[in-house]
C-alpha cells in the first residue's frame, strides 16, 4: 500500500483488524447488510419447521431466498469495492418488502394457520427498520 492509502479487511459484523497504528473497521453499509441476511436465514429456518398451508411455504421461502441472494450479491459488490451501492435503501427495501410479505399471508387467510410465520416476517421488518434508523420508508 501506498502512503496515505487505508485497506480494508472484513471478517464478520464486530470484527476489526489493529496493527501499526491502523483500525481497519467494518463499515456500516456491512453491517446492515450482514443484519438482513442473517434475518433471511433466521426466517428460511423458521419456515423450514413450520408447517405452512397450500403453496405458502413455497411462496415465504422463495421470496425469503430471493432476498438473501440479492443481499449477498449486493455485498460481495460492496465488497469489491464497487460505486454506487445503496446498502441503506436495500435494507429499507427488503424491511418492507417482508412486511408486505407479510401482509399478503394475512390477506390470504394464512394468518392464524402459519404457525407464526406472519409474527417472525414482522418482527424481522421492525427490527431491520429499528436498526435503519425507524419509521425511514423509501418511495
Amino acid at each position: 500500500m501506498s502512503e496515505g492509502t487505508v485497506g480494508r479487511l472484513y471478517f464478520g459484523r464486530d470484527d476489526a483488524v489493529t496493527g501499526m497504528g491502523l483500525r481497519v473497521s467494518q463499515s456500516r453499509d456491512f453491517q446492515l447488510l450482514d443484519l438482513l441476511i442473517e434475518a433471511c436465514q433466521r426466517l428460511l429456518r423458521q419456515s423450514s419447521r413450520l408447517p405452512l398451508p397450500g403453496g405458502a411455504h413455497e411462496q415465504v421461502s422463495g421470496e425469503v431466498s430471493a432476498i438473501l441472494s440479492n443481499t449477498a450479491a449486493t455485498r460481495e459488490h460492496l465488497f469489491a469495492g464497487a460505486d454506487g451501492i445503496d446498502a441503506f435503501g436495500h435494507v429499507v427495501q427488503a424491511a418492507q418488502y417482508l412486511n408486505e410479505l407479510a401482509e399478503r399471508l394475512v390477506k390470504a387467510g394464512l394468518g392464524q394457520r402459519d404457525g407464526g410465520m406472519v409474527r417472525a416476517l414482522i418482527a424481522s421488518s421492525r427490527q431491520l427498520q429499528d436498526e435503519i434508523g425507524g419509521g425511514y420508508t423509501q418511495s
